[in-house]
Order: structure tokens, then C-alpha cells, then sequence
């Protein structure tokens, strides 16, 4: 539910806002002390899209690719790899429309777009099948669920139900406590 601490939690394993108490360890290094040297391996998409309005989706995806893929990317595999995450998530028809004229929707598939360029090991979205219709929510999830058969760890949180049967595993909070996970 609402207010159940689900963007907390979420906010303290991927380490953007820690805990004031207790540890986070990605494969047994401390996040919060070692967070300079484990921050490539985490993507993270808020619940608000933080976005420059005025360029186009692909101007967004390739400006994104320049800051955040390593400096031996050259010109030609920024534009291979900025090509094929508009394809994967189904933008291609968007892609020289500026991010102004797009539903939240698709706003939110091209937040997640930018964290797909470095290809993290760890994915943390934070509701972000929130404003897409039951089709493009079902086609998210499956995409999420590729993303993870591909070796990435993606960690949702959500109030929708319906997808639960793409997840491997799912905690449910209530009022900041865990209620159920498995």
C-alpha cells in the first residue's frame, strides 16, 4: 500500500538515500562505503522522470550515452547502442519526437532507456509501470523479466499485482514492515 516505505527501501539498497542504520552489501562489499567504485554497476530509475523536455527522444538517449558510457565508446557504438534501446523499448516511432510531446508513459520507457545504456547488474525501478495502460504494463514487466534472464538483478516496487507471475521473488510491505516474502 501507499506509504508502506516501499521508495525508502528502495532508496536505501541502491544507496541514493542511506539508512541511518543496518548495512547494505552487494557481493559482500559495503554499499555506502564503497559506493564510488559500485555506482556503475546500480541503475536506477526514480518515480519521477527527470528528463530535458526539449530534446528528442534520441538526442536524450545519445547526450545520456556521451556522460554515461566510458570514453572508448566511440561515435559509431553510441548510435548503435542509443538505436537498439529505442527498439527494445519500442520507441522507434518517438525517437524524433521531443520527450514535451510524450505520455508519461513513454516518458518513463525513456528514463529507463538511459539507465539500459550502461547495461547495469543492478536495476532498481521505482513504480515504473505507473500511467501505462494494461498492454505497454505487461509488455514492461516482460521487458524487466529479459532484462533479468540476461543476468541483471531487477528490483521493482509496485502496487500492481498482475505481473506477479514474471517475478522471481516478491516482498510485500506494510506500514514499513515486511509482511511477506517468497
Amino acid at each position: 500500500p501507499s506509504g508502506a516505505g516501499k521508495s525508502t527501501l528502495m532508496d536505501a539498497l541502491n544507496g541514493s538515500r542511506p539508512a541511518g542504520r543496518g548495512r547494505v552489501r552487494l557481493n559482500s562489499a559495503d554499499l555506502y562505503s564503497e559506493f564510488g567504485s559500485l555506482r556503475a554497476l546500480i541503475g536506477y530509475v526514480p518515480q519521477e522522470d527527470i528528463l530535458h523536455r526539449q530534446l528528442t527522444v534520441k538526442e536524450c538517449l545519445y547526450y545520456s550515452a556521451r556522460l554515461r558510457l566510458p570514453d572508448d565508446f566511440g561515435e559509431t557504438e553510441i548510435r548503435n547502442r542509443v538505436t537498439e534501446i529505442i527498439k527494445v523499448l519500442d520507441l522507434t516511432e518517438r525517437a524524433d519526437l521531443s520527450i514535451a510531446q510524450l505520455s508519461g508513459g513513454q516518458r518513463k520507457r525513456v528514463s529507463l532507456g538511459i539507465e539500459l545504456l550502461s547495461k547495469p547488474a543492478l536495476l532498481f525501478l521505482d513504480e515504473p509501470t505507473a500511467g501505462q495502460d494494461p498492454r505497454a504494463e505487461m509488455a514492461m514487466m516482460q521487458l524487466f523479466r529479459q532484462i533479468a534472464n540476461r543476468g541483471s538483478t531487477v528490483i521493482i516496487n509496485t502496487h500492481l499485482l498482475g505481473s506477479f507471475s514474471l517475478l522471481d521473488k516478491v516482498a510485500v510491505l506494510v506500514r514499513g514492515k515486511l509482511a511477506y516474502f517468497g
